[in-house]
């Protein structure tokens, strides 16, 4: 729908005699006839009309058999950071070595029916859920706040929630409107706190920065789907936000020298109560491996000195790394724990750095 919105936009001018087809062609530099089809399908299907339409055929790959398909997956899941064009060039060579002669079209079709994997394999039908720690969703909302002493009053809150019950697992508060990359140690915080490993997490529009790209290399790095969806109904998450915004307001707007650590305090016993752990779910049987969330760390190379590891101007020293002295190590870290630091050498998980307080 967020599609035939924007295409009615472009084109209301015309039904409200603003302007002609050809004076909007000129500005917005679409082609006359598709102007045109987008004011018949308008005429005849309402703003249904202008939604993408998607062939009967696109999903049906003429000529491709399995083992063909098996080799386009292959090249598609390792150079998942090309746009489609250069993965046909590169695809070429490997295909004629086996006499398969593809089109740029099928293999179009072909590529974004993959994509169309990544973003809706799990085929989510929130009502047949049967595991609810399996998918969740992330929701950013704007709040005004202008009690604190920051230059900007709107504030973002963002929330993780489980997405059958939209019990809220974690949230953040902070001046920013993150990105999706930027919310990467906001999602491996979540996915900690929840002591699940998702199959799915469903992005709500309000989320930017999303692409094809990402969301492709998110799920070969991570085995986790990452949805990119506008149908989702925010109505309750917006009308849950607007409540803590009006609270806020009440509790605050008289209070001086208002910090922001006690803000986020009020808004975690707003979620979570006086029980420090309702954030998690009931414990699962089998824990996951913690080094499958290494990939939305940030992460560099440093070299170890006789005190230890020096990271964003803080010292962390583990006793292991005395025998490292003078050798490069890779460090991973979280932008949200300025306290451990995890350390690798010869591509292998060596220990914990631990912050060293002065």
């Amino acid at each position: 729908m967020k599609l035939a919105k924007e295409r009615f936009k472009i084109i209301e001018p015309f039904f409200k005699k603003e302007k002609k087809l050809i004076d909007i062609e000129n500005e917005s530099n679409i082609s006359y006839s598709t102007l045109k089809r987008w004011v018949t399908s308008y005429k005849k299907e309402g703003i249904d009309g202008l939604e993408k339409k998607e062939r009967s055929d696109k999903n049906n790959h003429k000529k491709i058999d399995d083992e063909k398909m098996d080799i386009i997956k292959n090249l598609y899941m390792e150079n998942y950071n090309l746009s489609i064009s250069k993965l046909y060039e590169k695809s070429l060579s490997t295909l004629s070595s086996i006499n398969c002669e593809i089109s740029y079209p099928t293999f179009y079709r072909v590529i974004s029916s993959l994509d169309e994997f990544i973003k809706k394999s799990s085929n989510f039908h929130i009502e047949k859920i049967s595991k609810p720690e399996e998918i969740f969703s992330i929701f950013q909302f704007p709040i005004y706040f202008p009690f604190l002493n920051f230059e900007c009053s709107v504030f973002y809150l963002t929330l993780f929630f489980e997405i059958k019950t939209f019990k809220i697992i974690n949230f953040s508060f902070d001046q920013t409107a993150h990105d999706f990359t930027k919310l990467f140690p906001f999602i491996r915080e979540s996915i900690l706190k929840c002591n699940f490993y998702p199959k799915e997490i469903i992005l709500t529009n309000t989320i930017g920065e999303l692409s094809n790209n990402k969301l492709r290399k998110c799920f070969f790095e991570t085995g986790i789907i990452f949805t990119e969806t506008d149908s989702f109904d925010l109505s309750e998450l917006k009308k849950l936000c607007n409540f803590i915004q009006s609270d806020l307001k009440k509790v605050f707007e008289n209070e001086i020298n208002l910090s922001l650590e006690k803000v986020n305090n009020f808004i975690n016993l707003y979620f979570f109560g006086e029980d420090t752990h309702s954030t998690n779910l009931k414990k699962s049987e089998k824990v996951f491996d913690v080094r499958k969330l290494d990939f939305f760390l940030s992460n560099s190379n440093r070299k170890v000195y006789n005190y230890g590891i020096r990271v964003k101007n803080s010292i962390y020293f583990n006793p292991l790394l005395e025998k490292l002295t003078d050798k490069i190590v890779h460090v991973k870290y979280s932008q949200l724990d300025k306290d451990t630091i995890f350390i690798f050498y010869n591509n292998s998980f060596l220990c914990e750095g631990f912050l060293v307080k002065n």
